[in-house]
């Protein structure tokens, strides 16, 4: 069965997504060949799901949408520090 354009990518938004965990989780070496970042399960990394995002909706809107992630992840953490500091 051939997949949409649609289900693809949103595969690599969650993949994206799924390598800013906000537990303790696993990480390995990136699947994608002559990739040398880490990957949540040993999956693909962030950067490459960016690479394959960007073939369905331009490189711009790949990298906007995981600066973002990076950036509510950098919010959830440093909330996650101010109830540790408030206990």
């Amino acid at each position: 069965m051939k997949r949409s354009k649609v289900y693809l990518m949103y595969s690599h938004v969650e993949g994206i997504r799924r390598n800013y965990p906000y537990w303790p989780s696993t990480f390995g070496s990136c699947a994608a060949n002559n990739c040398t970042n880490s990957a949540r399960g040993g999956g693909l990394c962030a950067v490459c799901h960016e690479k394959k995002l960007a073939k369905y909706v331009g490189a711009d809107h790949a990298k906007r949408y995981h600066d973002s992630v990076k950036v509510e992840h950098a919010a959830y953490l440093d909330m996650k520090d101010a109830i540790e500091v408030i206990d």
